[in-house]
């Protein structure tokens, strides 16, 4: 576990800075399909992220 509570915060993925926002790109609420993919990217990227924290979770879990 303390492996894990040593990482540094993902802050780059999350941008909530004003200038972030303004720079992100509108989206039209009749695409539906970028949407969706939109969605998929976000989900692999939670998942990746899960799987990861998985194995150092089990690292430490081994020490």
């Amino acid at each position: 576990m303390k492996a894990f509570l040593m990482l540094p915060h993902p802050a780059h993925l999350f941008p909530t800075s004003p200038e972030c926002s303004a720079r992100a790109p509108m989206e039209r609420a009749d695409a539906p399909s970028a949407n969706d993919e939109t969605a998929a990217a976000v989900n692999r990227t939670i998942l990746n992220h899960v799987g990861y924290l998985q194995q150092i979770v089990q690292m430490a879990e081994r020490q």
